[in-house]
């Protein structure tokens, strides 16, 4: 009897600490369908650049490469930056690298150049304001908005105001002057209500990593704990076959009776939510992969610069002003594909081209034939083709997940599977049976990502705010309780 006791202790007291973290965890989950966390999306990028001034362009990589190490460099970039053509390097330590391709100079992000990025994102996006009025706040290393890891490359971010309707803020970068992110009013005020509650992110306590994901994970298992405990209390309480007083199931009265019949109706709901909640942190490293992605990679492409940059495809600039000149692109990026150089040009139309040196286009067999080196050692169980989304490559909540894509199958003992552009030959997406299960556990159970809802939105959006609703209610009901138990 004691021990039982504990239980329904256990159970009162982790409830009554969690029950605000239940109700807020609903509610703003509802609001997180329809306004996300500020970010700069793979269509707002592209819509923002100019087609690239062919006529601007005096120096190739033949002429840059040399001024780097090049043994650093993992990938390179020809892009618009203020309104002028510019090469974005990325070292393999994650250091942002830029310098103009008119006259080769590194680059120097100050106010006046971030103001000028910011007039060409407008003008890529005319609906934001016209004329240019925008005016710099300042240079940030972190702010509530720009809390993401991903940002950490272009650290510290120069912020601009668009002094616009909207009321929007542009973030860029002091490494490359790229608009790295975008945020206005309306974003800022339901993050309030949404994402920052929901993943527990006021920037005091995001821009500590580690503390953070400490934070979130304990409060998740507390949250599980509440769940268990509740699960065994309640089945303890229900009485099917001899109800209380001949007809209740229950022995509680008023809100804590709805309590405990809420609490057992939605407990498989209430169960994988709290407990994918916390698969979503990946607590103690249990979904890591073993093997590293990066020397996969660098077998399927040979490194960008093992071999001299003469052998990069169109590595001058006259190549490139012959190129341009002949195909309006907004941005041209060098591949190697099993020792072999290439370029993927980006078009207005979000569409890639990738071309070799000879100016031929990049094929599927190529592709095919490198991926072996993606695992040279494992046998390769299967290639496939994906004109379609299937469970585990699909597009949803904003991902940008480009069809058609290469999936291969190895027979390693990790269950590994590759998602590759079918258009580029860029790896997309490497899966393990770590990642599969991860996917399941997580997006499955938590952001219900399963195909018959997310193919036939509404759908998906009326089963995830029903079950938010219920879950809201239970929650209102443990607030009401446990108010009454303290006072």
């Amino acid at each position: 009897m004691k021990f039982k006791r504990y239980w329904y202790l256990l159970h009162r007291w982790c409830g009554i600490a969690m029950c605000l973290f239940f109700a807020m965890w609903f509610f703003s989950g509802v609001v997180m369908i329809y306004v996300g966390f500020p970010k700069l999306d793979h269509q707002e990028r592209l819509e923002a650049l100019p087609i690239i001034d062919a006529d601007s362009i005096f120096w190739g990589p033949d002429l840059l490469l040399p001024h780097v190490l090049q043994s650093d460099i993992s990938s390179l970039r020809l892009t618009s930056v203020a309104s002028r053509p510019i090469y974005v390097l990325e070292t393999r330590s994650g250091e942002n690298l830029a310098y103009f391709a008119d006259n080769g100079e590194p680059l120097t992000v100050n106010a006046t150049l971030a103001l000028k990025s910011a007039e060409q994102f407008v003008q890529g996006h005319p609906p934001l304001v016209l004329p240019i009025s925008s005016s710099y706040l300042g240079l940030i290393e972190i702010d509530q908005w720009s809390v993401s890891s991903s940002l950490n490359t272009h650290r510290p971010l120069h912020r601009v105001s668009l002094n616009d309707s909207k009321g929007t803020h542009l973030y860029i970068s002091s490494r490359t002057g790229e608009v790295v992110r975008d945020v206005n009013q309306s974003e800022r005020v339901w993050n309030w209500l949404g994402a920052n509650l929901h993943w527990l992110y006021p920037v005091q306590l995001r821009k500590h990593p580690s503390l953070w994901a400490d934070v979130v994970i304990v409060i998740s298992l507390i949250a599980c704990l509440v769940v268990l405990t509740g699960a065994i209390v309640g089945i303890q309480r229900l009485r099917i076959r001899k109800p209380y007083r001949g007809k209740d199931y229950t022995p509680y009265t008023g809100m804590a009776k709805w309590h405990h019949l809420l609490g057992l109706g939605a407990l498989v709901f209430l169960s994988t939510y709290t407990l994918s909640g916390l698969m979503s942190m990946n607590p103690w490293g249990i979904f890591d992969d073993k093997q590293r992605l990066e020397p996969q990679l660098e077998r399927y492409h040979l490194g960008l610069s093992q071999p001299l940059q003469q052998s990069m495809a169109f590595h001058n600039a006259e190549d490139l002003k012959t190129l341009l000149n002949d195909s309006p692109v907004i941005e041209i990026s060098w591949h190697r594909l099993n020792g072999v150089s290439y370029i993927v040009m980006q078009q207005r139309t979000d569409t890639a081209k990738a071309l070799l040196g000879d100016g031929s286009k990049l094929s599927q067999e190529q592709i095919a034939q490198a991926i072996s080196q993606l695992l040279p050692d494992v046998p390769l169980a299967s290639t496939s083709l994906l004109d379609s989304y299937n469970l585990y490559y699909y597009s949803h909540h904003e991902r940008h997940r480009p069809l058609p894509a290469l999936k291969a199958e190895f027979e390693d003992n990790d269950g590994t599977w590759f998602y590759i552009d079918a258009n580029t030959g860029v790896v997309l997406d490497r899966l393990t049976s770590r990642g599969r299960l991860q996917r399941w556990l997580y997006n499955g159970l938590h952001s219900l990502d399963f195909n018959v809802l997310i193919q036939n939105r509404p759908l998906w959006d009326i089963v995830v705010i029903t079950l938010s609703i219920i879950g809201f209610m239970f929650s209102v009901t443990a607030i009401n309780l446990g108010w009454r138990r303290l006072r």
